[in-house]
């Protein structure tokens, strides 16, 4: 029993570590996100389930929301965990438990004189979706010191 948690653990810390690395390295494991009729999007899919199983036998989802706010032609595009997506919710339907990594509230941001921007990025963390329960958000410290 104590070695499938301690696999476990070690699961869900790189699973973290690859989609922020915990000294601020960015890690790119999926498409890049893209600007299409004035909305910010990002292809993905989750992988297939083994043959013969249903989500309902799976424990969990997980999956990220890109960690930088897009700007673009002046207009910014931040992505949070506290905010599912449409495509989010179709697929939490469907599991019983569902991760978002990433930023736990959104973006803030201004435009200087000169044209740049200042942008103030919200803590990185994830939060845990389980059915009609309120979602549950972790920091990043909370989270290293679950999976120690």
């Amino acid at each position: 029993m104590l070695a499938a948690d301690s696999r476990k653990r070690r699961l869900k810390r790189r699973i973290f570590y690859r989609n922020e690395g915990w000294n601020g390295s960015k890690r790119k494991t999926g498409d890049l996100t893209t600007i299409e009729n004035g909305e910010q999007v990002a292809k993905a899919t989750l992988p297939d389930l083994p043959e013969g199983t249903t989500p309902a036998d799976a424990e969990a989802t997980i999956h990220s929301h890109p960690t930088e706010t897009q700007i673009k032609d002046g207009k910014f595009y931040p992505q949070t965990a506290t905010q599912p997506s449409p495509t989010d919710r179709t697929t939490f339907s469907q599991y019983g438990t569902n991760f978002i990594v990433g930023r736990l509230g959104q973006a803030t941001v201004t435009q200087n004189s000169n044209g740049s921007y200042n942008i103030n990025q919200k803590d990185l963390g994830a939060v845990i979706y389980k059915g009609n329960a309120a979602p549950i958000m972790l920091t990043q410290k909370a989270i290293g010191r679950i999976i120690k």
